[in-house]
């Protein structure tokens, strides 16, 4: 073999190692339901002849790598469909919020949601995530939202219940909320101007008060989720201790009592809040500005 030879066969396989070359992919800050499908139908001829050229090129380890990637997203994306065609019949079901597998699927699915049309005019907002590349097939609605219930903010007065009416999603977390109230959702975007970078957010209450029962259980999987707040194995926090925390820490960042009966399921100006629950030493701190600071005068 000669030396030229050598030369072009080293080229070659440099050529067959290198990846093929893909055009950067602009994303609009809101999507229409037209442009989701029409982004999507593009991406698929792409890739179809990305994979035409790959086997053009003998790179049978990519190919079979593109078979095992499409085939998992096809699996997840018939998995979702049939839960959320399972979930839409009949009445809503409760949601089992403390299976591990469902937190897993839910970080599994973060990308795969994070572009979806909304219909309603208020929900309009801008669309921040991840490559719309990453989305499933046909996706019309945020399918995980019947599974994953402790990421929604509904108006049922429960924390484990679930509606299907206007959605909307901010930030690439994918925080979903059903807007039934323009003010709540405010609210919210309001606070997320002044803060960032804090993964759960305290789920936005109704104009209505709660039941202590609901609350409690609220608050339960919110310290779950932060590993400092934990409580020793085989312990639990009280319904006392935790509404106990969050009065004083609404207190602490100048919440008027009102409001703080109001979202925490007491009576207007309720004297057992004020002397069993509130501790007036608690100072304020970041955490606290966080949960509580957004939280609107009673009516």
């Amino acid at each position: 073999m000669s030396a030229a030879d050598s030369d072009t066969e080293v080229s070659a396989v440099e050529e067959v190692q290198g990846d093929p070359p893909t055009e950067p992919i602009v994303v609009p800050a809101a999507l229409t339901l037209e442009e989701l499908q029409r982004q999507i139908a593009e991406l698929t001829v792409r890739h179809t002849k990305d994979v035409a050229d790959l086997s053009n090129r003998n790179k049978d380890l990519e190919l079979e790598l593109l078979r095992e990637r499409d085939s998992r997203r096809e699996a997840e994306t018939q998995l979702l469909k049939k839960q959320f065609a399972e979930s839409s019949k009949g009445k809503d079901k409760e949601i089992d919020l403390d299976s591990e597998t469902n937190w897993r699927k839910l970080e599994e699915y973060y990308d795969s949601l994070a572009y979806v049309p909304v219909s309603r005019f208020q929900s309009r907002i801008p669309f921040t995530g991840p490559d719309p590349r990453h989305l499933p097939n046909n996706v019309d609605r945020p399918q995980a939202f019947d599974l994953y219930g402790d990421r929604v903010a509904d108006q049922l007065e429960s924390s484990k219940g679930s509606l299907r009416h206007e959605y909307a999603i901010t930030e690439p977390l994918l925080w979903y909320f059903v807007i039934r109230r323009h003010d709540l959702l405010q609210a919210y975007l309001d606070v997320r101007q002044h803060v960032r970078g804090c993964k759960h957010f305290w789920e936005l209450p109704s104009s209505k008060r709660w039941l202590a029962s609901s609350i409690d259980d609220m608050l339960q999987r919110v310290l779950k989720l932060l590993p400092h707040h934990v409580p020793p194995p085989g312990c639990t926090w009280t319904g006392h201790s935790l509404r106990c925390g969050a009065a004083s820490a609404g207190y602490a960042v100048t919440k008027d009592l009102l409001v703080i009966c109001h979202y925490g399921g007491w009576a207007r100006g309720s004297d057992v809040m004020q002397d069993d629950y509130i501790d007036p030493s608690w100072r304020s701190t970041p955490d606290a500005r966080f949960f509580f600071g957004w939280l609107k005068c009673a009516r």
